[in-house]
C-alpha cells in the first residue's frame, strides 16, 4: 500500500491466514477472526467477531505492557488474524505487529501511550486505545445483534403475560309493575353472581364475568324505584351497586 490510509476511516475483514512478521502459520484448527478496525475523535479502535457466525463475542484479554509501548491481546483459544492489516489501520498507534508461537496472543507494538477501554456487546468485543489525558471514554460498542436480541426478549415477555381477563357484552333494562321495580341484566350465557353487600335500600352484586353494559336503556327508563344504579369492572368480576 502506497497511500498512508487517512485516522478517519474504518475497513472490515474477514481474516484469515498467515500472521505477519514471522508468525507461525496457523493449523486448520485456528478459528478466524473479523476485525474492524477504525481511528476517529481522537481514539482508536478494534472490534472482534467470530469469521465462522458464532453469535457469542471473542474473549479478549488486554493490557499495555512495556512501558506502554506494547499493546497485547490474548485471546482464549488459537486464532489467525491479519495483523498486518491490523497495523495499517492503526497508522497514529501501531508500529509493528507479532502473533506469539502460542497463537493465542498478539503484540501490537505502540506509537504513543495510551490506555485501554474495552467493551462487549452480544456478538462483539471491542479494545480502544485512547490517549492517557483523555478526560473521557469512548462509547461502548453496541452490536447490531442488541436490537435483535431486545425484540426477542420483549416477544417473549408478551408471550408470557397472562391473558386479559374475558369481558362479556351485557344489557341492562329496567321495568316497574305496581309497587315492584325490576333490573334485569342479560348475559350472553349463564353467570353466577353473589349478594357482596346488602342493606337499607342498598343492594351489592358480584357478578363472576367482567362486562362491557349498555346502559342506555337503563338511563333512558329506569325504573321508578331505582334511584341510582354504579357499576365497574374488578379483577373478580363486574360489580354493581
Amino acid at each position: 500500500m502506497t497511500e498512508r490510509p487517512s485516522s478517519r476511516w474504518a475497513t472490515r475483514l474477514s481474516l484469515a491466514g498467515a500472521a505477519a512478521l514471522g508468525a507461525i502459520a496457523p493449523s486448520w484448527a485456528d478459528r478466524p477472526v473479523a476485525l474492524s478496525i477504525s481511528e476517529t475523535g481522537g481514539y482508536a479502535r478494534i472490534t472482534a467477531k467470530w469469521g465462522d457466525g458464532d453469535q457469542s463475542a471473542p474473549k479478549i484479554a488486554a493490557s499495555i505492557a512495556g512501558n506502554d509501548q506494547v499493546l497485547v491481546l490474548r485471546f482464549d483459544q488459537k486464532v489467525a488474524v491479519d495483523l498486518d492489516a491490523l497495523r495499517e489501520g492503526l497508522p497514529s498507534w501501531a508500529a509493528a505487529t507479532r502473533m506469539d508461537a502460542d497463537g493465542m496472543t498478539a503484540r501490537i507494538g505502540l506509537k504513543q501511550p495510551g490506555r485501554l477501554h474495552v467493551s462487549t456487546s452480544v456478538d462483539i468485543a471491542a479494545v480502544d486505545l485512547v490517549p492517557k489525558d483523555a478526560a473521557t471514554d469512548p462509547p461502548d460498542i453496541v452490536s447490531p445483534l442488541a436490537a435483535v436480541r431486545a425484540k426477542e426478549e420483549e416477544a417473549k415477555r408478551a408471550a408470557a403475560l397472562p391473558k386479559p381477563p374475558r369481558i362479556d357484552d351485557l344489557e341492562i333494562r329496567g321495568s316497574h309493575s305496581g309497587e315492584s321495580s325490576r333490573v334485569a341484566f342479560y348475559w350472553p350465557e349463564r353467570v353466577g353472581y353473589r349478594v357482596v353487600e346488602k342493606g337499607e335500600g342498598t343492594l351489592k352484586l358480584l357478578f363472576a364475568r367482567r362486562a362491557k353494559a349498555d346502559l342506555a336503556y337503563l338511563r333512558i327508563t329506569p325504573p321508578a324505584n331505582l334511584e341510582k344504579f354504579d357499576a365497574q369492572n374488578t379483577d373478580k368480576g363486574y360489580l354493581v351497586t
